[in-house]
This record gives structure tokens, C-alpha cells and sequence, in this order.
């Protein structure tokens, strides 16, 4: 893997992180309360597949706060350091970002991207090893994204994508719950009402 790190210099961004932006961060596990800051630099794309979307919504799931508890820091930290040791593309673990929603705008593409360009209005989940989307701006690979419903509006879309694609995880991938085997099988969702549960309540009729 490190005889690319050459090639993708080439290919990630030429814009130097040198404008501030605003963002909501922690610099420790277990602190009570996020830090808001205005001087965090905009990310910069250091991946040809990479992102940087200028954040107009985003949400707060259970999952963002287990994480600010530490939930997951142990796999995080090691998937952190792999990225940065083995492909040159980690950061610092702190100050971290919550967040695994968002919509927004298209700012900037990698050379690599195919799907998107500046302008585009996008939502979708960065990964749980990434900065979040509790920010102005954020670094998104091209596969966890996809172009926003005209029909829906930034903030109505900054609160579906980590539900719809938990809940889709639970009934398609875990429960192996296919179309042709739909009118056999029966499903009994917990929780129906809350975020999650209205997805897998709509999922397990497809």
C-alpha cells in the first residue's frame, strides 16, 4: 500500500487548510459537554475519492453520544492508526467530531470522483473512523454519500441516513430478509416508534 502514497498526492486536493470554520467537538472521552470552536481549519481532501461537503443540517443519534462516552474508542483508535501508518490518510484522534448525519453542498472533489461535483446538494453517513458532521464542513468518501431528494429539505434529510442505513444493516444484511422470502417470514420490531423502528416497521414490508 505505501508505494501510493506518491500517486495520491497528485491526485487529493491542492487547496491549503488555511480557512477557519465552525464545528462542535470533544477533547476527551467522557466530557460532559462539547466544545463549540470557530477556529477548527477546513479539512482537507487527502484521498482521490474524498469529499469536502459544506455541512447546512445535521443530527444527533444515540450513537454520537455512546461515542463521547467512549463506545468503540479501542476499534476507532486502531482503525485511526492503520489509516494513517499504512495509507497516510489518518488524523489526530482529538479534538474529535461527532456526527453521522448529514446534508449539505458539494465544495470540493478528489481527481478520483465520478459522481459528484461542486454545487451538488448531497446527504449521507461518514464512517464511524472519520471526523463527523457536527461541523461547517466535512470530509465524505463518494460511497457514503448520495444526491439529496429535491423533495426533501436539508434538515429533513440530515435525519435519515444513519437510521435508514442501521435499520437497512438489521433487515437486510443481518436478518437476511430478501424480497422472495418476504410473504414466508414475519418481523417483530422493538421500539417501532422512535428512528430506527419506523425504518425496519417500512423496510420489512419491501
Amino acid at each position: 500500500m505505501l508505494i501510493f502514497r506518491p500517486l495520491f498526492k497528485r491526485l487529493i486536493s491542492t487547496r491549503k487548510a488555511s480557512t477557519l470554520s465552525a464545528a462542535w467537538q470533544i477533547h476527551r472521552f467522557g466530557e460532559e459537554e462539547l466544545q463549540f470552536t470557530k477556529t477548527r481549519p477546513v479539512p482537507v481532501i487527502q484521498n482521490p475519492k474524498h469529499v469536502l461537503v459544506k455541512v447546512h443540517a445535521t443530527s444527533v443519534n444515540p450513537i454520537d453520544i455512546k461515542m463521547k462516552e467512549g463506545y468503540g474508542n479501542v476499534l476507532l483508535s486502531a482503525m485511526k492508526k492503520y489509516m494513517t501508518d499504512v495509507r497516510g490518510q489518518g488524523n489526530s484522534e482529538f479534538p474529535l467530531i461527532l456526527g453521522r448525519d448529514f446534508s449539505g453542498v458539494v465544495v470540493e472533489v478528489g481527481k478520483g470522483v465520478t459522481h459528484f461535483r461542486p454545487g451538488d446538494e448531497v446527504w449521507g453517513a461518514p464512517e464511524p473512523k472519520r471526523q463527523g458532521a457536527h461541523a461547517e464542513y466535512c470530509v465524505v468518501h463518494q460511497s457514503e454519500m448520495s444526491r439529496k431528494p429535491r423533495n426533501l429539505s436539508h434538515v429533513e434529510a440530515a435525519s435519515l441516513p444513519y437510521v435508514g442505513l442501521t435499520a437497512w444493516a438489521a433487515i437486510n444484511t443481518i436478518g437476511q430478509f430478501k424480497p422472495y422470502k418476504l410473504p414466508s417470514r414475519s418481523t417483530l420490531v422493538l421500539g417501532a416508534s422512535g428512528g430506527v423502528g419506523t425504518f425496519a416497521c417500512q423496510g420489512s414490508r419491501c
